[in-house]
């Protein structure tokens, strides 16, 4: 589900949170429209954060998981339907582990004394919470993208009618960059008593290993951002419920204390259903999930491609498809699948020629 509305939010437990009930969907359609971009920008620039990929087929748009292993399985016996085939080895030279999603950032007034985000410490040095995110896979090093500088909110009544939100600025993890070469993953926490908790490396990803997708970030000014001080309001134009707002500034530094500021891709604008959890979860959980992993782990390279090219005594016209070769005489691939990487076919003598890739 695409929103239309930035949303964070208390008390709902319909939602995947860290120990908490709130919603935290950082963009909405409505900052990529205010942001006049095209259709067919925001339309790729969703697909490409959310690890989809969509092309044409017989005169129809296709929208799918990047992920192979929910294709349906088509069995070729070798004997029966195979005309000739070739066998290769296809070896990349770049070897690439990591993906790196460019995922917007968090901004907050930026008062050295007084902000919304706080800071940590790390060898006297003191780093904000707030900044630029990274989202990352790789199949080399751990992550978890648990990336908002807070944990959640909690909602308060208050006084006179004017509610506020606490909001719990526990742990975080972002990657940001440490080297020409190396991205650096970093616990970071904020701090109570100062230099008790100081920042911790916790993972190195090779930037020379690691590629690095960049789906389109809405501007500050069509950004949105929250008041914690003031948890209902919706006063417009520039408020429009339970302390959630629009088109308020690119300068950080006329945010006041109470207030948090956050870009983000289209992607960022998706809730979906985690079927494991039984919960709705918003785009920084679904990069936690087993779902974005499988989308993700084909982009990475490490190993050799076995590419087979065969002629097939049979019209074959759906690329969407797992091929299995039964009865292949020359190597022992009956636990293997194949993916179509491409497809011709001849209506006339009723033939295909496939290229698949092994997986």
């Amino acid at each position: 589900m695409l929103t239309i509305l930035i949303l964070t939010y208390a008390n709902s437990s319909r939602f995947q949170d860290y120990g908490g009930t709130t919603i935290h969907i950082r963009t909405g359609y409505k900052c990529f429209y205010q942001d006049e971009i095209s259709h067919l920008l925001g339309f790729d620039s969703l697909c490409l954060s959310m690890g989809w990929v969509w092309f044409f087929h017989l005169g129809k748009l296709v929208v799918q998981e990047r992920r192979d292993n929910d294709f349906p399985i088509k069995h070729i016996d070798y004997n029966e339907l195979i005309i000739r085939n070739g066998l290769t080895n296809r070896v990349e030279q770049f070897q690439c582990s990591n993906v790196a999603i460019t995922s917007g950032e968090y901004a907050d007034s930026g008062n050295t004394s007084n902000r919304l985000f706080g800071y940590n410490y790390n060898a006297l040095t003191r780093y904000s919470l707030a900044g630029t995110q990274t989202t990352m896979y790789s199949n080399v090093n751990g992550y978890d993208n648990r990336q908002r500088p807070f944990a959640y909110l909690t909602y308060h009544a208050g006084i006179l009618g004017i509610a506020y939100y606490d909001l719990n600025p526990a742990l975080h993890h972002v990657a940001r960059q440490e080297t020409e070469d190396n991205y650096s993953y970093i616990l970071s926490s904020y701090y109570v008593i100062p230099f008790t908790e100081p920042d911790v490396t916790r993972f190195k990803f090779d930037k020379k290993k690691t590629i690095t997708i960049n789906p389109y970030i809405c501007s500050k000014k069509n950004a949105g951002g929250i008041n914690i001080a003031n948890a209902r309001n919706n006063t417009a134009p520039r408020y429009y419920g339970n302390g959630n707002f629009y088109n308020y500034t690119e300068i950080d530094s006329e945010l006041n204390q109470y207030e948090g500021l956050y870009t983000g891709h289209a992607g960022h604008s998706v809730v979906t259903y985690n079927s494991v959890t039984g919960k709705l979860q918003t785009y920084e959980f679904y990069s936690q999930s087993g779902n974005f992993k499988a989308n993700f782990k084909k982009f990475v390279k490490v190993n050799e491609d076995v590419i087979l090219e065969i002629e097939v005594a049979e019209l074959i016209t759906n690329p969407l498809q797992r091929i299995h070769i039964d009865n292949f005489p020359y190597y022992d691939i009956d636990s293997k699948d194949f993916i179509i990487e491409s497809l011709s076919f001849n209506y006339f003598d009723k033939t295909t020629i496939l290229k698949i890739r092994m997986i």
